[in-house]
């Protein structure tokens, strides 16, 4: 979108600094506004998407979704503790935190948050069961 911006600031040096007589006034101002609110409209989007992401903590699953990629299960870990203090009653997190223990190798851990996800939200149960059979398996 920085085009647009580039766009409403040559407009506006154009308006301020020329005499344009091959374009009526009132055009011209209907360009300015135009190009004003898009350029508005922009700001707006980039706020609106900075502020969804700040809320549903979407930026912090995709980082621990990152993490876990690339086997980094310490700082994982460090971002679930960071988010749960953030939403301490989303089941999702529980879920994302207990997958995290899981797979950094730490089963007892795991298996508490397992059972106390499927004892605040029944419907992770099948989600959850997944995770602790395979932990019923290797013990």
């Amino acid at each position: 979108m920085t085009p647009l911006y580039f766009l409403a600031f040559l407009v506006i040096i154009f308006r301020s600094n020329l005499n344009l007589n091959f374009l009526p006034q009132t055009k011209l101002d209907i360009i300015i506004y135009l190009a004003l609110f898009l350029v508005l409209l922009n700001i707006l989007f980039v706020f609106s998407n900075y502020y969804k992401n700040r809320l549903t903590g979407t930026s912090f699953f995709e980082a621990i979704h990152h993490c876990l990629a690339k086997g980094d299960y310490k700082k994982a870990l460090a971002i679930c503790k960071k988010l749960h203090k953030k939403r301490p009653h989303d089941p999702n997190v529980l879920l994302m935190t207990a997958v995290t223990y899981f797979r950094a190798g730490k089963k007892q851990e795991s298996k508490k948050i397992f059972e106390k996800l499927v004892l605040k939200d029944p419907s992770f149960k099948t989600e959850a069961d997944k995770y602790l059979n395979t932990l019923n398996d290797k013990t």
